[in-house]
């Protein structure tokens, strides 16, 4: 028994000798290990400061090409996406971001811009932003700063995905007549059906689409609807669109001419649209109306079925009541592949989005 209980300490004693050794050793250890730790984390930090900002420089990007595209295809494209970039530039707020004139590329019709090739009447402008960041800890690896660097591309196009409604069509022919008669100032008169030849500017009225969220008055009017009234009620050329029957005097004059400060006359008289005219208007002005231009195909009543060819762009200058006319002095017209409607100077038709 004193053997082993001898045999014992002395074992213990050699065991707690080696673990003193140990734990000199192992301190050791981790003070290299913490070392390359920090290290590690640092280059993590400057890593991570590098991915901010790049996601600074989409931000800026996005917002620089969008505005840019704006001013396509012949207005102040470089100098608007600079500006863009400056603003957000800020000395001492924020991440740095830049870009120069070389940054802000334009291109044309038919142009292939990241594989993706723009339609015969839509332009685009791609836009580059810099973001430098200096290091800290990476500067021991001899890595001092870096760049991040984001591109975004916006195009102006002719919305392909159509036109909110306006509940109300006209005959293609008026596009034409009015081009012959050199006059986009016209009387278009209420078709009496859904055909009527020898009329310049026939017009009448349609449902609204199918799964529209918005009421038909309300399409006609222009007024108090919110995006999903508008995204369901989108029309698009080769559409089929229907007759609208039984619309009675009162609406049409509540919806375009009075109708408690809501109609469309009224509307786009006040406020900041009080001096806008067919010649010079504010965006937005709900006196410009954009309809389709249509074929009647066939049936009658509210089964009268026409093709969308195309839209009209006109100016509200007033109505007449009793015979349900329309005083318009058109803007422009956009009828797809057509020689004299194809492309359209009307900045109405077009739409700014981004590509990539």
């Amino acid at each position: 028994m004193r053997f082993a209980t001898v045999t014992s300490r002395r074992a213990g004693r050699r065991g707690i000798s080696l673990g003193a050794d140990s734990r000199g050793g192992a301190a050791g250890w981790v003070a290299v290990a913490l070392v390359a730790l920090l290290g590690l984390v640092g280059i993590a930090f400057d890593v991570g400061s590098l991915e901010v900002s790049a996601q600074r420089c989409q931000e800026v990007a996005d917002g620089a090409a969008l505005a840019a595209a704006t001013e396509l295809p012949d207005g102040a494209v470089t100098s608007t996406a600079l500006d863009i970039v400056n603003v957000n530039n800020t000395e001492g707020k924020g991440w740095q971001v830049n870009s120069t004139a070389e940054d802000v590329i334009v291109y044309g019709p038919g142009s292939t811009v990241r594989g993706i090739s723009l339609g015969p009447n839509t332009t685009a402008v791609e836009v580059t932003v810099h973001g430098p960041v200096t290091f800290g800890f990476s500067r021991v690896l001899g890595l001092e700063n870096a760049a991040a660097q984001r591109t975004a591309v916006a195009t102006r196009g002719i919305a392909a995905g159509g036109f909110p409604l306006v509940t109300m069509w006209i005959d293609t022919a008026t596009a034409f007549n009015c081009y012959e008669r050199n006059s986009y100032l016209d009387q278009i008169l209420m078709a009496e059906g859904p055909h009527y030849p020898g009329i310049a500017g026939s017009f009448g009225f349609l449902q609204a689409p199918e799964g529209s969220t918005a009421g038909w008055f309300d399409l006609l009017q222009g007024y108090d609807l919110d995006e999903e009234d508008i995204a369901t009620s989108l029309v698009a050329v080769g559409d089929t669109v229907y007759a609208k029957t039984g619309v009675d005097v009162g609406l049409f004059k509540a919806a375009f001419a009075s109708d408690q400060g809501r109609s469309r006359i009224e509307r786009g008289s006040t406020g900041i649209y009080q001096y806008d005219t067919s010649d010079s208007f504010t965006d937005g002005n709900p006196r410009v109306i954009m309809c389709p231009l249509v074929t009647y195909d066939q049936d009658s009543g509210a089964n009268a079925a026409f093709t969308v060819d195309g839209f009209a762009a006109f100016y509200l200058e007033g109505i007449e009541q009793g015979q349900k006319q329309i005083h318009a002095t058109f803007l422009d017209f956009y009828i797809p592949d057509d020689p004299i409607f194809g492309s359209p100077d009307y900045d109405g038709f077009y739409t700014v989005r981004l590509l990539l």
